[in-house]
């Protein structure tokens, strides 16, 4: 795998805004670092890593960037989808910087090691792991159970179901063990979680299905899942 690590500095873009002028948020000491998967002779990779440079700057990040196509593995996972910028191993964004969801993250990332999952209610801990899932990726009802490792994929679609309106978690990424919307209690529901899929990127075949086996949440960072209590080691299958 060809990785290099790039700093940049340089003059202000102004499509960042002024906003990111923060220092850049300490989790356990750890300093996060974001990865951008390109490729060579792209053009949309060229220009997010150039919007990225402010924002590397005013958050003193590392950037790592990884070229897809030296690793067969990462060219099946990000190939069609290039750029893809992640942080921390998590997904943020494809194609274009998103800039609201680069500056929620790395909010959120600084305020992570503050509430105590390990003891948290097990549908706050379901809602912190629907909260890590980045664009273009799904997760199955099963495959949030196994990860939580206290309750089922039946508790999962309950948490669902209960999500007090309003807030903000991207809930549209949950699915059924087909890959496919399941019909919310009442009716109702399942052209607008397809919109909001479609939106990601995502697309479903004739028979309303998402490929699962390409775009397949990976599931959590390791030291985060162990750090709250999670399964890491549950492969994203249904």
């Amino acid at each position: 795998m060809n990785r290099r690590r790039a700093r940049s500095r340089g003059r202000r873009s102004p499509g960042l805004r002024s906003t990111l002028v923060r220092r850049a948020p300490s989790i356990h000491n750890h300093k996060m670092e974001l990865t951008l998967y390109t490729r060579a002779d792209c053009r949309l990779c060229d220009e997010m890593h150039a919007a990225l440079a402010p924002c590397i700057e005013r958050f003193s990040l590392d950037l790592e960037l990884v070229d897809v196509d030296r690793d067969p593995e990462l060219r099946h996972r990000h190939g069609a989808r290039v750029p893809v910028l992640a942080l921390d191993g998590l997904e943020v964004c494809h194609w274009f910087l998103d800039e609201d969801a680069l500056l929620a993250r790395l909010q959120g990332e600084a305020a992570a090691g503050t509430p105590d999952l390990g003891n948290a209610s097990p549908y706050e801990r379901i809602y912190a792991l629907v909260a890590r899932i980045p664009p273009g990726r799904v997760a199955t009802y099963g495959q949030l159970a196994r990860i939580e490792g206290r309750c089922t994929s039946r508790m999962v679609g309950y948490a669902m179901a209960a999500l007090p309106e309003g807030r903000a978690l991207p809930w549209h990424r949950v699915v059924n063990a087909r890959g496919s919307v399941s019909e919310r209690r009442g009716g109702g529901g399942t052209s607008r979680q397809e919109a909001l899929l479609r939106a990601d990127g995502l697309l479903f075949d004739a028979r309303g299905r998402l490929d699962l086996e390409r775009v397949s949440w990976e599931g959590p960072d390791w030291d985060w899942a162990e750090r709250h209590g999670y399964n890491p080691d549950s492969a994203p299958v249904a």
